[in-house]
């Protein structure tokens, strides 16, 4: 039995040792799961911190911060890592020393080393927002939580965005994880994405965000507009203030996708796993890959 979930502080340090939180999020207690994988499940909690600066030795005694955190935080020394990335709670499992791994579902995802290494760059640059697309299954939530990690961007993602809605929408319609037919991608995508990018933009205004969702719509749309993918996004935001937006695909062939899909046992991929010929030809096999590589700034394999 796992044991209860402890609260992790996400900082930056500054010259004067002093810590400024920038994050919050929840890991599991145990380092690793039955088959020795490190098992991280950031969760967002149901109130985030207040930013602001804090001194080492107030975290050092499980200072609370605020209301939602408990008053049992690990000392500042085992929480900081570099002045610039944030902290990793177990030996060999900080970006600099392996491949980012993430629990997501019931399978632990990796990046490839050589995409690790192109999204530290990426991360080392953001600035607004970052567009994390490609197929499900091609690790991009993996990808987006990596660059956060490196630069301390809030996370939007697709799935989690209104899962509720989509469920509930989706099951009076057709299924409840139905995201291929065309009256999910006529009724119900154009309308989550809408929100999505316009909430990540206005927040990327103040703060830099990762969206991180398929987008293969989007994709479609910037072709058929003759448009990259980041001038139609943030055209379709329409937000106030320049916000400079970057696109990332993630590129994974199709019996790599199966095969992730397979392992993490997620009820959405039920219905692209029952019928994998037809998803194939008219998902991965559609065109869309072409097109978002000629459209997007930066082709990431993985």
């Amino acid at each position: 039995m796992l044991e209860p979930a402890i609260d992790r502080l996400l900082v930056l340090r500054d010259e004067s040792r002093h810590y400024k939180i920038v994050d919050h999020a929840q890991i599991l207690a145990h380092p690793t799961d039955t088959h020795g994988r490190p098992q991280l499940a950031p969760q967002v909690p149901p109130r985030w911190p207040r930013r602001g600066n804090h001194h080492e030795n107030q975290l050092d005694r499980g200072h609370r911060i605020c209301s939602g955190c408990p008053r049992d935080h690990r000392r500042a020394g085992d929480l900081f890592g570099s002045r610039r990335e944030r902290s990793w709670p177990t030996v060999g499992s900080r970006p600099s020393d392996r491949a980012a791994v993430w629990q997501t579902s019931r399978v632990t995802t990796s990046l490839s080393p050589a995409a690790e290494s192109l999204l530290r760059r990426v991360a080392r640059h953001l600035d607004g927002a970052l567009v994390v697309c490609g197929f499900p299954a091609s690790g991009k939530s993996t990808a987006a939580r990596f660059v956060a990690g490196l630069s301390d961007a809030v996370v939007l993602d697709k799935d989690t965005h209104a899962p509720e809605l989509e469920v509930s929408v989706m099951s009076r319609l057709t299924e409840p994880h139905d995201r291929d037919s065309d009256t999910y991608k006529t009724l119900v995508a154009p309308h989550l994405y809408l929100s999505l990018i316009r909430t990540g933009l206005t927040v990327a205004a103040k703060h830099p965000v990762v969206l991180d969702g398929p987008f293969l719509g989007a994709i479609q749309d910037a072709a058929d507009a003759e448009k990259r993918l980041s001038e139609h996004l943030y055209d379709i935001a329409g937000v106030d203030e320049v916000v400079p937006v970057t696109t990332v695909w993630l590129d994974s062939d199709a019996s790599e996708i199966r095969t992730r899909m397979r392992e993490r046992g997620a009820e959405r991929d039920t219905p692209k796993l029952r019928d994998w010929d037809t998803y194939q030809t008219t998902v991965l096999d559609s065109g869309i890959r072409t097109l978002a590589h000629k459209l997007v700034d930066f082709v990431i394999p993985n």
